[in-house]
């Protein structure tokens, strides 16, 4: 079987469907519209500042020289945790896009 051109070799290059078209991959049975959603937007990473974890050896917990220092560690990780399930998300959503539109299998 021969394979068909999409493009016609413009150098500006080709765009396949409007946005209020529908499309499909690898033999889609039914063709969708562009997946919107509030969860493809850009996650934005928490501004974290430099913090002293130089653990000096004194009686304080955890080896920390300050209680300060401590929960300033404590701080960063929290801000971590919620970076990473607002990427988590992010990409969830982006995986069911591309399953809907059959260019990946999602399995």
């Amino acid at each position: 079987m021969t394979q068909q051109q999409l493009t016609n070799g413009n150098p500006d290059g080709a765009v396949m469907g409007r946005s209020d078209d529908k499309l499909g991959f690898y033999g889609l049975t039914t063709a969708i519209v562009q997946p919107t959603s509030a969860s493809q937007a850009a996650v934005t990473a928490t501004a974290v500042t430099a913090t002293a974890t130089t653990a000096t050896i004194t009686t304080a917990a955890h080896g920390f020289a300050t209680g300060t220092q401590g929960d300033a560690v404590v701080t960063r990780v929290a801000q971590l945790q919620v970076d990473t399930a607002a990427s988590i998300v992010l990409v969830n959503q982006l995986r069911a896009e591309l399953v809907a539109l059959n260019v990946i299998a999602g399995a």
